[in-house]
Parts: structure tokens; sequence; C-alpha cells
């Protein structure tokens, strides 16, 4: 008689205790890991023609000895002109991508689907010396600056007839993380930040979203950067 109270006990048990550990698993699979968001100030880009290399796996800046073939890097900056670790820039999976979001709180996730753009060669025009230059540089089209007509007409001059067509429409435009013009003849540019909220692949493929945010530091100057960024996690989640 007690066997017969004593199987069904047991057996009422090993179900209670297995209801107990798949509501534990169902828990555990329902937490989700957020990565923090990591703001960098001031990073020093300054110099003309030197970049400065950052990994957002590491949070700091990084030595590269030969960009184009490490994948110790993800982003780059060289004064207000940026490089993802992709196409002419780096062989690594790179790429980046412009959301239609400037509150950094209204993307959640990053979009695996889309089609990220990869550097290529870009000419950039510049204003220095008094003259209107122009040069052709490996950088990423989606991270570059847009400038007013103010800008325009002071490096159109050094701008050969048949690239005017060209250039203008794909440069004098608001749509870049950075807007620069010249209001009046002989003052320095001004700066206006649109902050929109890009989603940049990392060299290892997975998804950084960024928001650069600055472009001087405290003393006015130019050439330093300001963004924050955070890493999604492994279901590509930013929240």
């Amino acid at each position: 008689m007690k066997l017969q109270f004593l199987v069904p006990a047991v057996m009422a048990g090993m179900m209670l205790f297995s209801t107990s550990c798949k509501k534990d698993d169902d828990n555990k699979e329902t937490v989700k890991e957020v990565l923090p968001k990591k703001e960098v100030k001031e990073l020093d880009a300054s110099v003309e023609g030197k970049w400065v290399y950052f990994s957002f796996e590491k949070g700091t800046t990084v030595d590269v000895a030969t960009p184009t073939t490490s994948n110790d890097w993800d982003v780059a900056f060289n004064r207000y002109h940026v490089k993802t670790n992709s196409g002419s820039s780096g062989s690594a999976n790179g790429g980046a991508l412009r959301t239609n979001f400037k509150n950094w709180d209204d993307l959640a996730t990053a979009d695996v689907t889309a089609s990220y753009t990869v550097d290529k060669m870009l000419r950039v025009p510049s204003y220095s010396g008094g003259q209107g230059t122009n040069t052709t540089i490996s950088a990423s089209p989606v991270l570059a600056v847009g400038h007013g007509e103010g800008f325009w007409k002071m490096v159109s001059a050094g701008i050969p007839d048949n690239m005017k067509a060209i250039l203008k429409p794909t440069m004098v435009h608001d749509n870049g993380w950075l807007t620069m013009d010249y209001k009046e003849a002989g003052k320095g540019p001004s700066y206006s930040y649109n902050n929109w909220v890009y989603v940049v692949k990392t060299a290892q493929g997975k998804y950084a979203k960024v928001q650069l945010t600055d472009y001087k530091n405290a003393k006015d100057k130019t050439g330093f950067i300001t963004f924050k960024y955070q890493l999604s996690n492994d279901r590509n989640e930013f929240k």
C-alpha cells in the first residue's frame, strides 16, 4: 500500500521539478544582453592627412601599420572625413548605412538585410590659402559632409568646368553628418550638425549604432570629433 502512494508522489515531484526547470530555461531565453552606449569626446583628428583609427570592440584608438589589410580597426577619422574598414579603405566586412533617425533612442535594431555602402575613392573639394582645390581620397560616401552654396562659391573657381556639373549636386546638400558653409567672405566656415544616426558594420561584421555630434573641442579648434556609439547584441538589437 505504501508503494502505491509513493510512486505517484515521486512522479508528481519529478513533473514539478521538470516544469520548474523549463520555466527557468524560458526566463533565461528572454534575458537580453544590452551593451552600453559609449561616448568619445574630442578625438584629435585635426592633422591634415593623418588618419586616426578606432576600434568599437576595444573602445579606443588603435595603431594600424597597414590599414587596407588590417582587421584591427572599424572606423577612422581625418578632420571631417570618415572611413570604414571596407571597399577601397580596407579588406574587412565594414560599411555604413544612414538611417532616417536623428533621435538616438529611435533606432532599436540594426537592419541586417540592408545594403551597407562600402568605401570608395571620393573627389573632395577644400578651401585653403584663398584658393579652391580638390583631391581624391578613400572614404565613406555615407559619412561624408555636406556643403552650402557659400562654400561652393569659394571652391568652384578651382574646379574644372567639366567637373562642376558632377560635383555640385553631390556636394551642395545638408544630408551629411556635418554641413559646412561660408557665410561671409574672409571669415572661416560655419558648421552645423545634422545628428543622423548611422549603423556602421565592424571589421568582424557586427553592427554599431553611431552618431557624430561635434567637430570642435572646448577651445573651438576644428578636427576634434565627438561621437557616441553602441555595439548591438547577438540579436542585432541596441536596447
